[in-house]
């Protein structure tokens, strides 16, 4: 196969038929999503901090930082806006955009640089919002999108960010379930917010909580109501129903370099200007204690031991992942699943089982750099992957919730983000 065939494989596509709900009729749910052959590597998080979810506070400091690269290698006008959304990532319809934006209601991507030296040329973007000309006056979930202006104002990728104007703030503990089936293998999430010197209107009715785990906001539970108010706080407090499974340490790629094995890489080959590695061939994890290593919540950063400007310079590498697997599995497929991937099992992802090697394996490109990843059963899009058997869960896993506060008072028109804390097991 060609290097210009292997570049197909490069994409990093959540299809359009996750964007919505399967039921006709129903809203279009705004997902983290690339549409775009040529486009790879999208990175978006708080500026300088790549293992916590886009979200940041209103009039704040902080700002989002946006990457990705065209594999196409030349210089495209790319555009951007955002969509204010409910908190359930429907579109919020009785606002008009410019009830929540300030400045254009279009801006141009202005920063991008050609990668140097590499052998797959590339062009490099790079965004950070809020800016001088673009900005939001509103609290609440927001989509970000980008456009390909050249091609008929194409949508090529959209993601998910929060703003928040704190009016509440935010106590709470992570426990093991008090059931004793899950208190080997769940996190329960309990929490407070102190109502002193703020009026809420009827927060036992009007405040609602999303508890999302680490970077994958499908690992979440929504339409969390709270259960009483004593004193100044109104608690989140319900045993056994604020619950997810604590899964595991993520595994890690670390594809830093390609001069140098790191730990769990097993070959680095060069031929015909393509970079092949093949990881080590992973394990079951259902039955073993792993250690509690170091990881980024299941993302990654793109990263190079060999070169300086690793934005630029970072070569894209063929990267073989295996699973041991004595007999294949028949009602699911295995994933291989991360935020380089929005934690989507698309076909791009899905492994093949080769029977006289008992292994399960998949192809992939990646950027230099260090991802976290983990094996999941799913029957593809749509269907919510299941990593019990691959992976399991441990409740020692030190993972990161983010307690997201909503609040719509009576007759209001869009959700409110009035609260919002990180906790860690």
């Amino acid at each position: 196969m060609d290097i210009t065939s292997k570049i197909v494989l490069i994409v990093l596509v959540i299809t359009t038929s996750n964007l919505s709900n399967a039921n006709p009729g129903d809203s279009l749910i705004y997902m983290n999503a690339t549409f775009a052959n040529n486009i790879a590597s999208v990175q978006f998080h708080p500026y300088g901090n790549p293992s916590v979810l886009p979200i940041i506070t209103l009039k704040g400091s902080q700002r989002l930082f946006l990457e990705f690269d065209d594999l196409d290698g030349d210089f495209k006008r790319y555009t951007y806006t955002v969509i204010h959304c409910n908190r359930d990532w429907t579109v919020s319809e009785e606002l008009f955009t410019s009830d929540y934006l300030e400045g254009f209601e279009m801006e141009d991507i202005e920063e991008y640089t050609g990668s140097t030296g590499t052998y797959l040329s590339y062009t490099n973007y790079q965004l950070l919002i809020p800016n001088r000309s673009f900005s939001w006056s509103k609290s609440g979930n927001y989509i970000l999108q980008v456009f390909d202006e050249r091609n008929g104002q194409k949508l090529v990728l959209q993601r998910r960010f929060i703003v928040v104007n704190r009016r509440l703030d935010i106590a709470g503990e992570l426990r093991r379930p008090t059931r004793v089936s899950m208190s080997q293998t769940h996190h329960e999430v309990l929490f407070r917010a102190n109502l002193k010197n703020v009026f809420i209107d009827d927060p036992l009715n009007s405040v609602k909580a999303r508890i999302v785990q680490n970077l994958n906001w499908d690992a979440a539970v929504d339409e969390v109501d709270a259960r009483r108010i004593t004193g100044d706080f109104l608690y989140f407090d319900h045993h056994n129903f604020n619950v997810l499974p604590a899964f595991k340490p993520f595994r890690i790629a670390d594809l830093r370099s390609i001069r140098y094995r790191a730990p769990g890489v097993y070959s680095i080959n060069v031929e015909n200007n393509v970079i092949w590695v093949t990881m080590e061939t992973d394990l079951k994890r259902t039955s073993t204690t792993p250690s509690d290593d170091f990881d980024i919540n299941g993302g990654f950063v793109v990263e190079s031991m060999d070169y300086s400007s690793p934005s630029i310079k970072s070569e894209y590498i063929n990267v073989m992942f295996t699973l041991e697997s004595k007999v294949p599995f028949f009602d699911k497929d295995v994933y291989l699943l991360g935020n380089f991937n929005s934690f989507q099992p698309t076909p791009e992802y899905k492994m093949t089982y080769i029977e006289e090697e008992e292994i399960y394996a998949v192809e992939i490109w990646l950027k230099q750099g260090v991802y976290d990843y983990y094996y999941a059963l799913s029957n593809g899009p749509g269907d919510i992957p299941d990593w019990e058997i691959t992976e399991g869960n441990w409740y020692q896993t030190n993972n990161q919730y983010h307690v997201i506060l909503y609040y719509r008072p009576f007759g209001g028109r869009y959700d409110q983000v009035i609260g919002y804390s990180r906790l860690s097991f």
